[in-house]
């Protein structure tokens, strides 16, 4: 499964992105900063934007819409 993850550098993101990552799945982790993830995983991917950036968050989902 593909998780596109929002806030994934925050205290619950960071938990999500872990689970995820430990089940399995491939992780799109939207993060405001590049570092802000010290994971290295080859099932996580991560976007760097901020949420206010509507545009792109959806773009991001169209993405990973098959």
């Amino acid at each position: 499964m593909i998780l596109t993850i929002f806030g994934a550098s925050g205290a619950i993101g960071k938990l999500v992105v872990k689970e995820a990552l430990t089940h399995g799945d491939q992780v799109v982790a939207y993060v405001i900063r590049a570092d802000a993830l010290p994971e290295n995983h080859p099932n996580l991917q991560m976007v760097v934007g901020s949420l206010d950036d509507h545009r792109k968050m959806k773009m991001q989902l169209q993405i990973q819409t098959p």
